[in-house]
């Protein structure tokens, strides 16, 4: 059973345990019914507490994994960064060498491509330039806008939505 299907058994034998109880007198009319649905009580509680449990921990084992692939993946991003370094290095020994030359055997070609690319000067103030050749990009201050509407602002559209973060430890 999933812990929905305990949490609806558990209803199920509470309300047929209230139904044992004589309403005027407060006392129990089937002790052995009595006895049985509180065993099966205790059963489903310790099945809720243990199914809990393991969900809990298959989620802890699932974060472990999912940090040992993260961690992996930044090991092989290193690894990556080291070879493509390396190829770097070597294509440009190779532009000294051939100064331009191109080359070609039956396992490799080498050749030239002329190409065109806007550079700015370090410190460039982008600004100065018309405002047809700029992209504006507009954000949301969030932390700000927290501030203000604690403060009583209100603005059109946006609000704060209160959150429940689940802590598993």
């Amino acid at each position: 059973m999933n812990i929905y299907e305990i949490d609806a058994e558990f209803t199920k034998a509470m309300d047929e345990l209230l139904e044992i109880f004589d309403e005027e007198t407060g006392e129990v009319t089937d002790i052995d019914r009595f006895e049985e649905l509180k065993k099966a009580l205790d059963g489903l509680a310790e099945e809720r507490k243990q199914k809990i449990s393991n969900v809990a921990c298959w989620y802890k084992s699932l974060v472990a994994e999912a940090e040992a692939i993260k961690t992996e993946k930044q090991n092989l991003a290193k690894r990556q960064q080291v070879v493509e370094n390396k190829a770097e290095s070597l294509k440009k020994y190779l532009e000294y060498a051939l100064q331009g030359e191109k080359f070609e055997d039956a396992r490799c070609k080498i050749s030239y491509r002329i190409s065109e690319a806007v550079t700015f000067a370090d410190g460039f103030d982008y600004s100065k330039l018309p405002t047809e050749f700029q992209k504006v990009t507009v954000e949301p201050n969030k932390v700000e806008l927290k501030k203000a509407i604690k403060d009583g602002q209100g603005f059109a559209g946006v609000f704060l939505q209160k959150k429940t973060s689940t802590i598993i430890k």
